[in-house]
């Protein structure tokens, strides 16, 4: 049977094979014409298939965002290689950053500043910064506001590769 040529395990293979019994039973075989609808059915499966889960994710972090190209006037790159890239951040009072993600980070604030962050999909807390104090943290994906009466003003420094997006 030309369904069992089929690849099974994904809803778009099982949903073609299914199409194929039918024509079988009828007695039509899936030849170059049926076999380039099939290939059309299939790429329109998998594409919807593709949008669904998009659409199932929402606006968490599957679509979260580089910082630097959510909001280019609070980031400005200082250094970029390969292995790292440093930029400076500027937040004022009252002034919002969108939901972006990061690698594993090392901060070093600039201000006294005072911060509302919200990780995806938690609820806010309240965050404080230090003027020459230096924090880490691993991957994450959050967006925050500026709570204080004061800019926050720091220098971040991203870590690249391969490692980048495990907690250590």
């Amino acid at each position: 049977m030309a369904a069992e040529a089929l690849d099974s395990g994904s809803a778009a293979s099982e949903w073609l094979m299914w199409a194929v019994r039918i024509r079988e039973r009828r007695g039509q075989e899936p030849g170059p014409k049926g076999e380039r609808k099939m290939k059309n059915v299939s790429r329109f499966a998998v594409g919807l298939t593709f949008v669904g889960a998009l659409v199932a994710a929402g606006p968490g972090p599957v679509l979260a965002q580089d910082p630097v190209k959510v909001a280019p006037d609070k980031c400005k790159v200082l250094f970029e290689n390969d292995v790292v890239r440093v930029y400076e951040f500027t937040l004022k009072p009252g002034e919002k950053m969108p939901m972006h993600s990061h690698p594993q980070t090392s901060i070093y604030s600039l201000t006294d500043s005072k911060l509302s962050i919200t990780v995806a999909g938690g609820k806010p807390e309240a965050a404080e910064f230090k003027a020459g104090q230096a924090y880490y943290h691993g991957p994450v994906t959050h967006g925050g506001v500026n709570t204080g009466t004061t800019d926050t003003h720091l220098i971040i420094t991203e870590i690249k590769g391969p490692h980048s997006m495990t907690q250590k």
